[in-house]
């Protein structure tokens, strides 16, 4: 019986893991789509020195929330593909592109 319990336990944790990992990574979309519409879809030039910084730090917040999320997981996290418009034309690129490009 104490082994029953102990299994489920450990299943517990492992769905509520599942659970978490899910949440953050459709956070973390959400907020990389609204990253894209600001440095890619933008019509404004971003030449302020200080804008160009937050977009920056906007960034690299986006690439360590990325890894957060990777080192809570032994399976692949699929953060799907995003649509940007660069020199007019349409790319569709990963995370971790969109991430290295910004």
């Amino acid at each position: 019986m104490q082994i029953f319990a102990t299994l489920k336990g450990l299943q517990d944790k492992i769905d509520e893991c599942v659970s978490q990992v899910n949440r953050l990574k459709k956070l973390l979309i959400q907020e990389a789509k609204e990253f894209c519409g600001e440095v890619f879809n933008s019509d404004d030039v971003h030449t302020s020195p200080s804008m160009i910084m937050e977009l920056i730090k906007e960034a690299d917040d986006l690439k360590k929330r990325r890894s957060s999320i990777l080192s809570l997981s032994d399976e692949k996290v699929n953060f799907g593909q995003f649509n940007v418009t660069v020199n007019g034309k349409i790319k569709i690129l990963s995370i971790e592109e969109l991430l290295k490009v910004a």
